[in-house]
């Protein structure tokens, strides 16, 4: 029994830290120190939608169209927002705590098995909390840190419906929580295809209603998509979203070697195309290792074992074919690394896999907060603190007219307002900007971004008005 209780407040003691941990990344996002980045894309267009009952980007000015489908995470914000005011943080919060612990029940009554399977899921949990590459995208109002919760829950949902019991109701649930979830993630679509697969191959008569969910949730958000939402998007981002054909083979290489090699080797700062030899080997390290432990220690059951090669074989599929490449693409797949190391953890008499994967785990964690904590050691070059600084600057100094900036974001999370878009520096020809520039404009950015954004302007350099790290603010006017 004592042993038991030393347990149960170990147990409690690392959640409580998590807990701790996950506030105070929060807290980084208004310092200064990091940035949420897309997450200010979602509460700017929130706040806009509400105020002007429009979906636009707010966060350029003139406001342009949005660059994602992805709208749930926007009108769950504004929700909050209308319900809560300046609380809606705090409940977003609460709401994030409820979904996870409901997906903590979920896994555990109807996708986790075995005797050990409340250790098992307790150990898949911290994993998840722990590596930084999910706690990072789940504490900066990006979509996933309310859309893997309920992802989890879909999952689980679909499991009871495969294996246990298909019933009408549980269909219904289904279609229309998978419907919600395309609009958080539309990688979510491609997440139907293994479940699909599965449901076929352990039943296709009993799950006849499930696949008719899975089909409908594909179908609707077409529908949904093609009618209500096409129109919104910036028509560049549709047309750019998918790389050429003849490409497509070499990018299904790299995406191997990117999702495999990983862990190892941070993607936020080794770039995509960046140390290919070595990625192979660490890749095809991972993969024997994972491949050997399976068929010599039955790490997984064959069901489990099945839906997860097949959704990690079909996201890499699916990221081929996409121009995009960002970490949190691969949050999904690497559940199921999550769940493979759990599933092994557990086992009885398994001594070297356990000690191998550890080793691996321990490295993956030392090595990813290594590259996500990095900055802090020069806070001189992390930007965001010191566009802080230069907002704080235009504050003191009642500047608020004819602002221009390289990180329209930034300048928005930490001003609530939009700088300039006087000509269009995103890459987008779609992209609506100011037709007439005035004379004179204050502009945030670095050197040489001001250099190159005051020759395309034809404006030139007048005077440095201040200066921190690698942000400078500058007055430009137009040459004569």
């Amino acid at each position: 029994m004592p042993l038991n209780y030393l347990k149960f407040g170990i147990t409690i003691s690392i959640l409580v830290f998590i807990v701790f941990i996950y506030f105070f990344l929060y807290w980084l996002n208004f310092s200064g120190f990091i940035f949420p980045n897309d997450g200010v894309y979602y509460i700017a267009i929130a706040s806009h939608l509400l105020e002007f009952s429009e979906l636009k980007d707010p966060i350029y000015d003139p406001p342009r169209k949005l660059l994602t489908p992805q709208l749930s995470q926007i009108f769950l914000i504004a929700g909050l927002k209308l319900i809560g005011g300046q609380m809606w943080i705090f409940i977003y919060g609460l709401i994030q705590i409820v979904l996870f612990l409901l997906a903590f029940v979920f896994l555990k009554n109807y996708f986790f098995s075995g005797p050990k399977k409340n250790y098992q899921l307790i150990i898949f949990f911290l994993l998840i909390l722990i590596l930084p590459i999910f706690t990072r995208n789940f504490t900066n109002f990006h979509s996933e840190g309310i859309y893997f919760p309920l992802f989890l829950i879909f999952v689980s949902l679909s499991w009871k419906i495969i294996f246990e019991k298909s019933s009408l109701k549980l269909c219904t649930i289904i279609f229309f929580l998978g419907t919600y979830l395309v609009f958080f993630r539309v990688q979510f679509l491609v997440e139907i295809i293994p479940l699909s697969i599965m449901a076929i191959y352990f039943g296709f008569k009993r799950n006849i209603y499930y696949l008719i969910s899975l089909t409908l949730i594909t179908l609707s958000s077409f529908l949904i998509y093609s009618f209500f939402i096409y129109d919104l998007i910036l028509s560049d981002v549709q047309t750019q979203v998918f790389v050429q054909l003849k490409h497509v083979p070499y990018e299904f290489f790299i995406e191997v070697l990117n999702f495999f090699s990983f862990p190892f080797l941070y993607g936020k700062y080794i770039a995509e195309y960046d140390w290919i030899v070595l990625k192979f080997f660490v890749a095809l390290f991972f993969i024997f290792s994972i491949g050997y432990f399976q068929k010599s220690f039955k790490v997984m059951n064959h069901e489990h074992f099945l839906f997860f090669s097949l959704s990690i074989l079909i996201n890499i599929i699916f990221l081929s074919f996409i121009e995009f490449f960002s970490q949190r693409y691969y949050l999904i797949p690497y559940t199921f690394i999550a769940f493979f190391i759990s599933s092994l953890i557990v086992q009885k008499n398994n001594r070297i896999p356990k000690y191998f994967f550890s080793i691996i785990l321990i490295f993956t964690i030392i090595s990813s907060s290594y590259f996500t904590f990095k900055n802090f050691t020069k806070l001189n070059e992390i930007k965001s603190l010191n566009y802080l600084n230069a907002t704080k600057f235009l504050e003191e100094k009642q500047i608020f007219e004819d602002i221009a900036c390289d990180e329209p974001r930034m300048y928005f999370w930490f001003t609530n307002s939009a700088c300039k878009h006087y000509f269009s520096y995103t890459g987008f020809k779609s992209d609506v900007y100011q037709s007439f520039v005035p004379s004179e404009v204050v502009l945030i950015g670095t050197e040489s971004y001001t250099a190159g954004y005051a020759k395309v302007l034809g404006y030139k350099i007048d005077e440095k008005l201040y200066e921190s790290g690698n942000v400078i603010v500058s007055k430009i006017v137009k040459e004569k």
